[in-house]
């Protein structure tokens, strides 16, 4: 994969930002979506110190109601989802193995990683044991 395609994806924070300016949203308000506690870890993220997850950028998406491509890539035909409900929106099983057989070399990975990550069991971090005092 090419640096530039890279660099692309690397964009997604710039237009999340941008779609939490024309929506409102602050930091506070993306922590939950990516499963964290505090704005300071959302601005982890948006500065490159960890990476989001499969599962997170759909989150993103969904909070953001935009494409999970147009979120990772800044490309697709449509930026905005419509108001359509969620089963609308979606295909059918045949109409996504013939998209996937469209999709450039690098995006089919991307989706071939989302697919994998979320199809795996997910499991919880273990806590520390709290030191009693």
């Amino acid at each position: 994969m090419g640096k530039g395609k890279l660099k692309s994806i690397e964009g997604w924070s710039d237009r999340a930002r941008e779609l939490m300016a024309s929506r409102g949203l602050t930091y506070d308000n993306l922590a939950e979506s990516l499963g964290v506690a505090t704005r300071g870890s959302v601005s982890h993220y948006f500065q490159a110190r960890r990476t989001l997850s499969a599962e997170q950028a759909v989150a993103l998406a969904d909070l953001f109601e935009c494409s999970l491509e147009w979120l990772l890539t800044g490309e697709t035909t449509e930026r905005v989802l419509t108001g359509k409900s969620k089963a609308q929106e979606l295909i059918s099983p045949d109409e996504l193995v013939e998209s996937l057989h469209h999709l450039r070399p690098d995006i089919y990975q991307s989706v071939a990683r989302l697919i994998t990550e979320l199809a795996q069991p997910k499991t919880r971090p273990r806590r520390r044991a709290q030191k009693k005092t």
